[in-house]
């Protein structure tokens, strides 16, 4: 998350385009093996103690938010400059009314089963006819507020099925709606997005009425009780992956090194040294593979994993974070 942070940190305006596809699709990968992780705890929603206890605090801790909305319940992510959410949508939801967002994003399906058919479109003037649509503007977390009237409707322009697997990037500006699809279960998505606000939020409907429902605001401040069983909703849903720690060594060679090797006791001389010697990059990544390997391995035999092994693991993704902070001031 810190590295992709930094990436937009150096932008005028922080968002995310359409070129950070890549590094989206890491990052996601990421976030998705890590609740894969915590799935492995086995989440007891009735008795919240040992394991259960020890990864509600890991979220309270490390800032990551749980949600319950009016239309789907989630998490959140943030850090200095970008921000990931995953969203749960409840089985054969309804669709939403046409919206925008106020910032541009990319939304990747991570559930085992289910999903929307989403549709994007333009407000077309149908001249005479006398068709009428209202626009409503949203402010953060607040309630919804009639801003204006329209002639005319939204027309689809496009729309797809958005299942596991599939990615999409969407402008800020861009109108679409979504809708689950009848009988595929619910839909779990993974919604990655900079902090910078760029776009005001508009909602479109066909009267003037008060907007009620699924863009009304979400609550965080929710019981223990709760927050643990929309932890377990979204870990019981999630695709079960094996991430490509080949590829993410790519771009984390040197916080790999540096965690392996304890570098934190290193000079900021070391550092870079280390990350010009091409051999010890190639070790590094044998050393890696073979570490999270286990890992994986560990998480598919035993799925009731004991709280000293996902500590373990919670605290090598801590290592890296400290050295990521050290690295980002040496480039």
């Amino acid at each position: 998350m810190l590295a992709f942070d930094g990436e937009i940190a150096k932008r005028h305006i922080k968002e995310v385009t359409e070129n950070d596809k890549e590094d989206v699709q890491r990052l996601t990968g990421c976030f998705l093996a890590f609740l894969n992780a915590c799935s492995a705890v086995g989440i007891d929603c009735e008795t919240i103690d040992g394991a259960t206890a020890e990864l509600v605090n890991l979220f309270d801790k490390n800032q990551i938010a749980v949600f319950e909305g009016p239309a789907f319940n989630g998490i959140e992510c943030k850090s200095c400059n970008a921000v990931l959410k995953v969203h749960l949508f409840p089985p054969d939801a309804e669709e939403t009314l046409w919206h925008n967002h106020g910032q541009s994003f990319f939304g990747s399906v991570i559930g085992r089963s289910g999903r929307y058919w989403h549709r994007l479109g333009e407000v077309h003037d149908d001249g005479d006819q006398g068709r009428k649509m209202y626009s409503f503007r949203k402010q953060g977390d607040t309630d919804s507020t009639l801003q204006d009237e329209l002639n005319g409707f939204v027309r689809p322009m496009l729309a797809h099925t958005h299942m596991a697997g599939s990615m999409y990037f969407i402008a800020a500006e861009t109108k679409h709606t979504v809708q689950a699809e009848q009988g595929t279960g619910a839909v779990l998505t993974c919604v990655v997005q900079g902090v910078q606000k760029t776009n005001a939020t508009i909602i479109f409907k066909d009267d003037r009425d008060p907007i009620k429902g699924n863009f009304c605001a979400r609550c965080k401040h929710l019981q223990l009780q709760k927050k643990t069983a929309i932890i377990k909703a979204i870990v019981d849903e999630i695709l079960e992956v094996e991430v490509d720690f080949q590829v993410e060594a790519q771009r984390l060679l040197i916080l790999q090194k540096a965690v392996i090797c304890q570098s934190l006791a290193m000079s900021d001389e070391e550092l870079r040294s280390e990350y010009e010697q091409s051999e010890a990059r190639r070790l590094v990544r044998d050393k890696c593979e073979t570490f999270f390997g286990e890992m994986t391995q560990v998480i598919k035999l035993d799925r009731s994993i004991n709280t000293g092994t996902f500590k373990a693991l919670v605290d090598f993704f801590k290592h890296v974070v400290m050295v990521t902070k050290r690295v980002g001031m040496l480039q």
